[in-house]
């Protein structure tokens, strides 16, 4: 399975037709990437809520957070690309937040043929996602919250396509469980030269996250995202959190992807450390024969 694809190729073949731009729902994020890409309904590290929830932010209890990552994805595949990801969430107040993204890949260069024979320039293909969104608290216990977002692809010389995406997202906060209803990456298509469309990987998403701080010195998360793709398949995302003294982490998950998924079945791990508001993050996925293995780092700020 390739993430980094011609328009014309679909990211994955899927009972109900073909998706392109699989790269769109790669997690940048390594706190979700170590938890199997869950994530979704926590409101615990929102730097990026533009790739994910938008509600997260004006339920946050950060009215800053700002992130960098760097992630080598299927790095001994055909499908290798390095990634370098910019998430950012602010609050106005504790009612509005606002949120920015801004991912670019870079894939293994090649170099192709013209119609005679002669050899190419070399070409490095690559894809880029541009987003940000806004969310609203309503209420005490409930927000809501889009996203919107440019994706662009090239895969060779003048072999290009663009299209959009939209997020929508209900968010509910119940104590120490949080919950959250929505849609992803709605909305965009490519078209083929023979005028054959695809549609960009969209689902319908159900999130739950609990968090619990048991005394000064232990902490748990636990995550679970479901999505329910509009092409019929589904995939099902587990993780969990554990914290000291919130300075350092530990996490692990697992993420199910369904035979046709955009997205295969692995597991992640990770640690994070955490000292006056700086942090850093590392997630890494099992090797399978889909991405073969791959990691994030990730630095982030917040207050």
């Amino acid at each position: 399975m390739a993430l980094v694809l011609p328009c014309l190729v679909a990211a994955a073949q899927t009972d109900g037709g073909e998706e392109a731009m699989g790269f769109s729902r790669v997690v940048r994020d390594p706190v979700s990437a170590a938890k199997g890409f869950a994530g979704t309904a926590s409101d615990n590290n929102v730097a990026w809520a533009a790739f994910g929830n938008a509600a997260s932010v004006p339920m946050s209890s950060k009215n800053f957070d700002a992130a960098f990552s760097f992630q080598s994805w299927a790095p001994d595949l055909e499908a290798k690309t390095t990634d370098l990801s910019l998430g950012l969430s602010f609050k106005f107040s504790d009612k509005f937040g606002a949120t920015l993204g801004f991912a670019r890949d870079g894939g293994k260069s090649f170099t192709g043929v013209d119609d005679s024979g002669n050899e190419l320039d070399s070409f490095t293909p690559s894809n880029m996602m541009l987003g940000g969104g806004l969310g609203w608290r309503f209420a005490k216990k409930f927000s809501v919250g889009a996203n919107f977002r440019y994706l662009s692809q090239k895969l060779a010389e003048g072999v290009d396509c663009s299209t959009f995406g939209l997020d929508v997202m209900a968010m509910g906060k119940f104590s120490d469980f949080t919950a959250a209803l929505g849609v992803k990456n709605i909305g965009g298509s490519v078209d083929s030269e023979d005028g054959d469309s695809y549609d960009i990987p969209s689902s319908v998403v159900a999130a739950a996250s609990w968090r619990k701080v048991f005394s000064e010195d232990h902490g748990l998360e636990a995550d679970l995202d479901l999505d329910y793709f509009l092409s019929g398949n589904f995939t099902a995302a587990f993780g969990a959190e554990y914290g000291w003294k919130d300075m350092l982490f530990l996490r692990a998950g697992y993420h199910y992807g369904a035979d046709k998924a955009v997205l295969p079945s692995f597991a992640t791990v990770g640690l994070g450390a955490k000292f006056k508001g700086v942090r850093l993050d590392f997630a890494y996925l099992t090797a399978n024969d889909d991405i073969g293995g791959g990691l994030t780092l990730g630095l982030g700020i917040s207050f």
